[in-house]
């Protein structure tokens, strides 16, 4: 389901009456006069969606709603007017270009789509964007025009002893990264010979204990290190000092 449908709870279609705040007194067979601002929003908000607030998912569906008819009446006229209007600027409004036909068309392959694809990927990978952050059609364009080249090729973590890591007493907890979006977080404690990372998560009411499972166990503090480190696919919102220096994924410039 598009981005477009769930924040519409799945409908497919909606009646003109319902257009959203663009569409009243303008031309809907036509692109807005605010279109490339538009675009710009769009394309940040679609990298960081499932952080969206909830004003910012109805303008994406107001934005949405407004073009659905010029998308759906003349699909390859919508494409050639969004590449016009966004290849001029590029970087987001690009990418804002692709989403939004993705989002009213689904797939459609035509040398402007296809253009904006390419641009907007380009542009993504110099920003360090996140490969979890991208689309699945993203994905398949990426994998299918550029096989066997990585997205952005992990950062090395240290060679055992260049990074100093100190050690956990028994019954110490070191809290090793937080995660806001999902409100996670990773701790470290000793459990006999063993150092175990936890992945902590709060209970389901104020009155419930944390949710919390293993996520590594070894022997070896410097491999729990390694393993924590390369396991996410974003950079976490709070990393220890310690163990920063092994995480293996980009940091995305989303500016």
């Amino acid at each position: 389901m598009s981005i477009f449908n769930w924040l519409r709870g799945g409908a497919a279609t909606l009646d003109d009456a319902d257009y959203g705040r663009f569409g009243v007194g303008r031309d809907l067979r036509a692109l807005p006069r605010t279109v490339v601002k538009d675009l710009d929003f769009f394309g940040r908000f679609w990298i960081r969606r499932a952080e969206a607030t909830p004003a910012a998912e109805q303008r994406a569906l107001d934005l949405c709603a407004d073009l659905e008819v010029f998308a759906k009446t003349d699909a390859l006229r919508f494409c050639r007017e969004l590449r016009m209007v966004s290849e001029p600027v590029g970087g987001w409004v690009e990418y804002g270009a692709i989403r939004l036909i993705t989002e009213l068309l689904g797939a459609i392959d035509t040398p402007d789509t296809d253009y904006l694809m390419e641009s907007s990927l380009a542009f993504l990978r110099t920003r360090t964007i996140p490969w979890n952050n991208l689309s699945s059609d993203a994905h398949t364009w990426w994998m299918a025009n550029l096989p066997g080249v990585v997205w952005l090729p992990p950062n090395q973590v240290p060679l055992r002893g260049a990074s100093p890591l100190t050690d956990v007493r028994f019954g110490e907890e070191r809290v090793l990264a937080t995660i806001e979006f999902n409100s996670s977080t990773f701790i470290l404690r000793r459990e006999g010979c063993d150092y175990v990372v936890y992945q902590r998560y709060p209970g389901p009411d104020e009155y419930s204990e944390p949710i919390e499972f293993v996520d590594v166990r070894s022997m070896d503090m410097y491999e729990v290190y390694c393993r924590v480190g390369r396991g996410f696919s974003a950079v976490p919102d709070w990393v220890d000092p310690q163990l920063a220096p092994f995480i293996t994924v980009h940091p995305g410039d989303f500016r």
